[in-house]
């Protein structure tokens, strides 16, 4: 067994002797802190580590020859790192301890899915040795759903956030073998990454604000290898969550100039804040629709812009013509259709409208819908 700090690179060896028959514990005790009253059981080997009580790191390691690095992996049959240790099994350390607590692997030492914040919870001590009761582990239990982000019933979600799923030992999985569905948004693709004991799904579009959102995790399509054996999961895994509810309108659409005698170069659109001046239009677009066929012909993004002091913002196509024009874009005439057509304010991206988009009310904040003048 071998011991360094929570971000050592030095490495002090206890060495071990003997054989362990299944489910028999094996007790090595190290320096006795100070003020302990209370004694371990005979140990089945004794080593003179001055440990630490909170943060280090623990391996078992298949010589005796001493490791190097602050995370080696050569001849390390077991490792944990624990409290704020900089190497540990898995996507986080055990967590951190204290004189009068231990880090307790979970089902009597059973639980072994290589990720020490999932196997080890903090516990009072309960050292046993090679007398103490066996504990044979029964056969491998078939892999299971962790934990969820978000998790189940959660509320208040961000209709950006990816959903990852967290499962009780390494898995494989197969195409398929998620669902994602919400209320209003509808069925979800996503972009599937890490492994394998965590896996994120990154979906292809956010979700709409104030709604529903199921995910299926379909047992035939995870499975872990136990023993040489392929062991899927023992049955499908659901849970929901609700997206936060949409907030009060950050702008509306305040006015549309779309016509001019002859050729059209005062074309223009402004927008007024709920909160006034000088607030921050980021994360907004606005979309033109046309009204023959109902498909978008312009978006512009209005990241980076804000209200003027007295609330206002004016997008126009020619600002040597329009008064008070914050952004001048192209085309410099005939910017916005005559009608019968419309225009949006949406929480969204330009990107997400290219020329044809058909008219949608997901993430719609205000629309303005005129007639021909």
């Amino acid at each position: 067994m071998q011991y360094a700090s929570s971000t050592g690179t030095t490495w002090q060896v206890t060495a071990l002797s003997g054989s362990l028959a299944p489910g028999q514990y094996y007790l090595v005790q190290e320096a006795a802190g100070s003020g302990g009253t209370t004694p371990l059981p005979t140990p089945d080997a004794t080593g003179s580590i001055a440990m630490s009580a909170t943060n280090g790191k623990v391996a078992l390691v298949s010589s005796t020859t001493a490791l190097s690095g602050s995370c080696p992996t050569v001849g390390v049959v077991d490792f944990i790192g624990f409290g704020s240790a900089n190497c540990f099994e898995g996507v986080a350390a055990a967590p951190v301890l204290s004189n009068t607590s231990a880090a307790l692997r979970a089902a009597g030492g059973c639980t072994d899915t290589d990720d020490n914040s999932a196997d080890f919870a903090t516990g009072a001590p309960a050292p046993r040795n090679s007398a103490s009761l066996t504990n044979v582990c029964v056969a491998d239990a078939a892999p299971t759903v962790a934990s969820t982000d978000p998790a189940a019933d959660a509320t208040g979600v961000a209709v950006n956030s990816d959903v990852s799923v967290t499962f009780s030992e390494a898995v494989t999985v197969a195409e398929g073998w998620y669902s994602l569905s919400c209320a209003t948004s509808g069925a979800h693709t996503a972009v599937v990454t890490g492994g394998p004991t965590t896996w994120t799904l990154n979906p292809d579009a956010d979700f709409t604000a104030g709604e529903v959102c199921t995910v299926t995790v379909y047992a035939a399509g995870v499975v872990a290898e136990q023993d040489g054996d392929l062991q899927p999961m023992a049955a499908d895994y659901v849970w929901s969550f609700t997206t936060a509810a949409p907030a009060g309108p950050v702008a509306i659409i305040n006015e549309v100039g779309a016509d001019t005698v002859g050729t059209d170069t005062l074309s223009s659109m402004s927008s007024t804040t709920a909160a006034q001046s000088n607030t921050s239009l980021d994360g907004l677009a606005l979309v033109l629709y046309n009204g023959n066929g109902d498909v978008s012909y312009n978006a512009f993004d209005l990241d980076g812009r804000s209200t003027d002091a007295e609330g206002y913002f004016v997008l126009c196509g020619n600002a040597a013509n329009v008064p008070n024009c914050d952004v001048d874009v192209s085309p410099d005439t005939d910017l916005i259709q005559n009608g019968q057509d419309a225009v949006a304010l949406y929480q969204a991206d330009a990107s997400s409208f290219p020329n044809g988009t058909a008219v949608t009310t997901v993430n719609l904040i205000d629309a303005i819908v005129y007639d021909t003048v």
